[in-house]
């Protein structure tokens, strides 16, 4: 150990599913306020559409009335009446650009409502199956020194067979010996 040891922090050790649960969390948040944000602008749609329904009445009631005075001979109040229809149509034309605008905008919050959901769902299934991964390999870990037990347990009967396989040899060669001192006696 280094003089520099003494000075380092030891780190816990991090649970890798904790940064998967952040992850899961954030997209959680996300798609909440985007869930919302899009509840927001089709909730301003269906008023627009409200509004836009009320100028198309009010258009076709100005118009009516200029074909009416038209037809009674009053030039002067039909024109007026003209003007008031065009006038009408242009709020109206100008009420469905917004209403346009804030149904593609919903639309594009939707779409990433939808997004961010299939990503929660892939990296969820990833998680599990990372979380197997983790606890297979934990019990695989509880279990090595079982395993190297065994294997010591192993090489010491090896070394032990060896041992008498010796043990046989050298008795072979004692009783080889012992024979052949008694017929060089005899």
């Amino acid at each position: 150990m280094g003089f520099f040891d003494l000075f380092r922090r030891k780190r816990k050790p991090t649970d890798p599913l904790a940064a998967y649960d952040a992850r899961l969390d954030a997209l959680a948040q996300r798609a909440q306020l985007l869930r919302k944000s899009a509840a927001t602008l089709l909730a301003v749609r269906r008023d627009l559409d409200r509004r836009l329904d009320a100028f198309a009445a009010k258009e076709r009631d100005a118009q009516a009335r200029a074909e009416a005075a038209r037809q009674a001979g009053d030039p002067q109040a039909a024109e007026v009446l003209a003007n008031d229809a065009l006038a009408r149509e242009r709020d109206r034309d100008a009420l469905a650009i917004q209403r346009e605008r804030v149904a593609t905008d919903a639309q594009d919050l939707t779409d990433a409502v939808g997004a961010l959901n299939a990503e929660f769902e892939q990296l969820s299934r990833e998680r599990d199956a990372a979380q197997v991964a983790l606890a297979a390999g934990q019990v695989v870990s509880a279990a090595q020194p079982a395993l190297t037990e065994r294997f010591d347990q192993v090489l010491k009967l090896d070394a032990a067979r060896d041992e008498v396989e010796r043990a046989h040899a050298l008795a072979e060669i004692h009783r080889d010996d012992a024979a052949r001192r008694r017929r060089e006696r005899a």
